[in-house]
This record gives structure tokens, sequence and C-alpha cells, in this order.
């Protein structure tokens, strides 16, 4: 076992010739994993003695046979083997530290400073779960034994918790009208400690101010600011509402963001039927009004400007078939 022995032999009475055997163990106990257990007989021409009662000598504990699951997006549970006393464990030492913060951008900013959890009994249950970590982040983990002599070697590893919904919406949202049918909307990034997960796509719900049915567009994204999406097949002159939702890999969906307002134009202008001067300084306008299901008519603007008269009409009307 790496171990070495030296057997010598002390007189302590010559006349009754009695004497004394010491064995020397050349190694440190620290550096003997486990226990060792000696026995002593003695051989001559005859036969062997029976041994004597057993000596064992207990060394530092190997490190502890482990296993780690990752059982919430916040958690993880670490258990071990009882190792039936046999080398005198009498603790364990769980530490933990926090080396990433991962998302789709790369690693998020963050302060990391070492944890540490001694367990002073052998028996608790062989296991202990550690709490209150974060979303999809990669952690570096690490058992001791240890019993009287001192510490085993550490056994380690790096774990990656479970994705979650993000826990904030984008960080702003505007949008514009565009055509008389069509919205742009434009949003940014979820903050980085809040993404919890890989963003992969937005959910966009809009609809009319005034009603109480919403359609949602889902759109692939990254976690980058400025996405934008156009919603498209709207109502001409319709008030809408907006808001917006990152969504992960695995389907989960944050919250929205604020919502914000966007009113679609007005496509058409009225038929003019026919302009009538009416006397020297006003001219009578005349058009068809509009009908439309879904348009919100309140006002009509009439823009005017002088032109030449022209040559063989009456001053006092001029009609404009639409």
């Amino acid at each position: 076992d790496g171990i070495t022995y030296q057997l010598t032999q002390t007189v302590t009475d010559r006349a009754q010739s009695t004497y004394q055997n010491v064995l020397v163990i050349n190694q440190s106990l620290a550096d003997i994993i486990g226990p060792i257990t000696f026995t002593c007989s003695v051989e001559n021409t005859i036969g062997t003695s029976p041994s004597s009662q057993p000596l064992t000598i207990i060394g530092v504990p190997p490190p502890p046979f482990t296993a780690i699951v990752v059982v919430s997006p916040t958690s993880i549970k670490i258990s071990w083997e009882d190792d039936g006393g046999i080398n005198g464990v009498n603790g364990y030492i769980v530490s933990y530290e926090r080396v990433t913060g991962a998302t789709q951008q790369g690693p998020c900013p963050f302060n990391s400073h070492g944890n540490e959890l001694i367990i002073d009994s052998p028996n608790m249950e062989y296991g202990i779960i550690i709490p209150e970590l974060e979303e999809f982040s990669t952690y570096a983990i690490e058992i001791t034994a240890k019993n009287d002599v001192g510490y085993s070697s550490p056994r380690s590893w790096d774990v990656t918790t479970w994705q979650a919904a993000p826990s904030s919406a984008p960080e702003w949202v505007n949008s514009t009208a565009t055509t008389s049918t069509t919205i742009t909307v434009q949003w940014g990034a979820v903050p980085c400690m809040d993404q919890n997960s890989e963003i992969t796509g937005y959910n966009i719900q809009y609809g009319p101010v005034d009603s109480v049915h919403k359609t949602t567009d889902t759109v692939t994204g990254s976690a980058s600011a400025g996405e934008m999406h156009t919603v498209i097949g709207l109502i001409p002159s319709t008030n809408y509402s907006i808001k917006v939702a990152a969504v992960n890999r695995s389907g989960d969906v944050g919250p929205f963001t604020s919502i914000i307002t966007a009113t679609t134009s007005i496509t058409s202008s009225p038929r003019i039927i026919s302009l009538k001067a009416s006397n020297a300084t006003a001219i009578l306008v005349t058009w068809m009004v509009l009908e439309l299901p879904g348009w919100n008519v309140s006002q009509y603007t009439v823009y005017h400007t002088t032109v030449p008269r022209i040559q063989g009409r009456s001053d006092d009307e001029h009609e404009f078939p639409g």
C-alpha cells in the first residue's frame, strides 16, 4: 500500500531472555487513507502461535462516494454513502461557488464569493440541499469528509442549474404606425441577471384598445436589444394596445411590458362632390361621408390654395366628379 515498516528488537531483561519487538511505520497518518489493521503472531520450527488482538490504525478518510442532482432552477441536492464507521468520519464540508451566469449573450457580470457548509454529524441522512442559487448558472462544488486525523481529498463537480422563465420584461418597448394596416414594434433586452435562461423568442400581444380579444404573434429573437416586428392585417384608423414578453427555449414566458398604444392611419380621402362659390369670399365644399367598418372618423380637415383662373369657366361653380 505504499507504506513502509521497520521491525526492531529491544532487550528488556537479558537474564530472563525477555525481548520487546517494536514495529515502526515510516509514514505520517495523514498519508494513510482508510483504516489499517495489524495482528501479531510468533513462528518457530514447531509452528505458529495464535494471533494477537487486532490493532487498527485509522488514517484520513477517502473521498466520499457522492451523487449530485439538480432538483430545481435554484437548488442542488448532494448525497453520499455512509462509510459504515470504518474510517471514523465525523463530518463533511461542502463548498460551492458560482462561476458563470449563462445567457445567450454570454456570461452576465456578477459578484461571486465562496460558500461553505460544515456538517458536524455524519448522520445527516447522508445528503444536503443547497438552496437559494441563481437560475441557469454554473457552480463549482466540492465535498470533503473529515475525521479526527484530518480531511479527505475533495470530490469536485461543475453543475449548472435548470433554466426558468425570465423574471423581468424587456426594458423598453415602442411602436410606430407605418401604414393604415401595420404597426412596427421594437423592444429592448431583458436585464441580463433576470433572463434565467436562453432567450429564443418574444410574444407580441396586441388588439384594439376597447376590445377584450387580443392576438399574440410569437417571433424568433435573441436576448439582444433592438429586436423588431411588424404587426400586419390591422384595421385602419384604430387605436391598438401592445405589450411584449420574452420566451425561453423551454417555452416559458416572462412578464409582459407595460401597455403602449398606437393608432393606424386612414388610407382614403373623402370623395368631393362639388365646390361652389357662395359669395365673393367663401366657397361651399360638399363631400361624401366616409362610412366604413372600423373607421372612427371624428373630424375632417379641408385644405385649400389659390390657383389661376380657368378660362371658359364661370366664377361661381366648379364640379369635380369623384
